[in-house]
């Protein structure tokens, strides 16, 4: 305990509490001094237990959940990206995403499968935090990736480009959810139907799911990500019971 009270300076400080021990820490909300018995730990700090502090240590608990929510959403916003672009590559139709508004659409299925993903390992209010953010960070850099061509497009023009059409496709997308069979074929998937008549508005022609292989490959690149998220929702599992 010498190291301990050294460390915050309590040597000579009595317990806010027990007026005959000598305080040993300082609770990191109220900054008052307390002996041993009155000190609770939690994470890199400690915390003394009045109603005040708890209630305070609470929501400090909360906001550190969500910052962790929020710090892999973004990190996660990077790999989606970095994953559908290399299998883009692959499967040899990397021309068709110089369209942007067939990168959008493939980005706004993406999200909307890792939502229904989400739904299976957090609560609502997580859910759509978590999927909020990785939203805004895939937002945020197609933004820039899409300004720094040479047919230059607005910033905020394109954000609210993606906001409008991602809640129209939000919206008919979440007509089908729970309607598709497994192991059903492309045409019978209404959700990819669904897809595959946007990319064909986009591109000004007929296109048929069940025999157009560049379109199966867009909606199989949009798909890869939820392996990937799915193992971070693990991990966010697991964690959770040391934050809340």
């Amino acid at each position: 305990m010498g190291m301990f009270s050294k460390l915050f300076g309590a040597e000579k400080e009595k317990c806010h509490n027990h007026s005959q021990k000598n305080a040993v820490g300082v609770c990191i909300l109220c900054k008052r001094h307390f002996c041993v018995d009155c000190l609770i730990e939690v994470f890199d700090y400690y915390c003394c237990g009045s109603e005040n502090c708890k209630n305070l240590l609470e929501e400090k608990k909360k906001q550190a959940w969500r910052n962790v929510i929020a710090s892999g959403a973004r990190d996660l916003s990077d790999h989606i990206i970095y994953l559908i672009d290399g299998f883009s590559s692959e499967a040899g139709f990397k021309e068709k995403l110089s369209v942007a508004a067939i990168y959008v659409e493939m980005m706004f299925l993406c999200i909307h499968l890792l939502m229904e993903i989400a739904s299976q390992y957090i609560d609502e209010e997580e859910k759509f935090f978590f999927i909020g953010e990785i939203y805004v960070g895939i937002r945020d850099i197609l933004t820039k990736k899409y300004s720094s061509l040479s047919t230059r497009i607005d910033i905020d023009e394109f954000k609210a480009y993606f906001d409008d059409t991602f809640k129209e496709r939000r919206m008919e997308y979440l007509n089908f959810v729970g309607l598709n069979p497994t192991g059903s074929s492309w045409s019978e998937d209404l959700l990819l139907m669904s897809f595959s008549k946007n990319i064909a508005n986009i591109l000004g022609k007929d296109v048929d799911l069940e025999t157009d292989v560049d379109i199966q490959n867009l909606c199989i690149a949009a798909s890869l990500p939820i392996m990937l998220v799915k193992q971070h929702l693990e991990k966010l599992k697991v964690m959770k019971d040391k934050y809340l």
